[in-house]
């Protein structure tokens, strides 16, 4: 083991050194790839194996966000990671790429390389770095912040460079082993909203959010939504106060209380 001397420097490859290595890995990456291609029927499979293997994986898969009235769902981080780790022959990641304290916000970006097709996807997520009342973050909380924001970018990535036609089967069938049958209901209703305490949540919150009346009109689909919403909160991608910000008791846009006109007095007939 080599001591550093305070004060000496460590010797730096350059730059251009750098990059040839850099090529060299990655020519032997694309080469490795071109040697033991992917079978896409496998790999379809693979997918749809994890995805459904239990219960708790299949609950992994789906995320959900309301907008504007409508319920956004769609494949969570979850299920990229296990598309990146079956789909093969491929590198990624994601980075930080910018923390504006200016404007209040931390942008990451996300890679999918496809070494066998040699297509590199990149996308770029940004997420606000300010609390509620407009102040700036702690320094721990844009950290964590930044890692959402990346492996959010990440599941973009991924998603963009693997044509659906592997994974949409796989997130089907994850839909359909949450939301069961209806001999169940009444339980993994009970047992999604007391999962949804856990971030603060009361059920009339969550019928809210649901855009729902109450308990009687549960669904078997709201197990899906709720599934996906809590996935998302959990992964960082939305929080509670996001979810009720713009909504009130009667799940209708909160309408900001305006100043009534000054009466104009009327001049004196005498």
């Amino acid at each position: 083991m080599n001591d550093i001397i305070e004060g000496e420097k460590i010797p730096q490859l350059p730059t251009a050194g750098m990059d040839a290595l850099m090529r060299a890995e990655i020519d032997i990456q694309i080469s490795t790839a071109h040697a033991y291609p992917r079978k896409l029927s496998t790999v379809a499979k693979e997918v749809l194996d994890l995805a459904t293997m239990s219960r708790e994986a299949a609950q992994g898969c789906i995320y959900a966000v309301p907008r504007d009235g409508k319920t956004i769902t769609g494949p969570s981080i979850r299920l990229a990671e296990i598309l990146f780790c079956s789909w093969g022959n491929c590198t990624g990641g994601s980075r930080v790429v910018e923390v504006n304290r200016q404007e209040g916000y931390i942008e990451s970006e996300g890679v999918f390389h496809d070494l066998q097709k040699n297509a590199k996807t990149v996308r770029r997520f940004r997420r606000s770095i300010l609390n509620k009342t407009g102040r700036l973050y702690s320094a721990d909380m844009i950290i964590v912040t930044g890692q959402a924001a990346g492996a959010i970018a990440f599941r973009n990535a991924v998603l963009a460079g693997i044509p659906r036609s592997i994974w949409g089967q796989a997130f089907e069938a994850a839909e359909q082993a949450l939301r069961g049958d209806i001999r169940t209901l009444g339980e993994r209703r009970d047992a999604a909203l007391k999962a949804m305490q856990a971030f603060g949540f009361t059920a009339d919150e969550v019928y809210l959010v649901l855009g729902i009346g109450g308990r009687d009109e549960f669904t078997l689909d709201h197990i899906v939504t709720l599934t996906g919403i809590y996935n998302t909160i959990k992964d960082g991608e939305t929080s509670k106060e996001a979810l009720l910000r713009d909504l009130d008791a009667d799940h209708k846009p909160r309408v900001e209380n305006k100043p009534k006109p000054k009466a104009i007095a009327k001049p004196d007939p005498k």
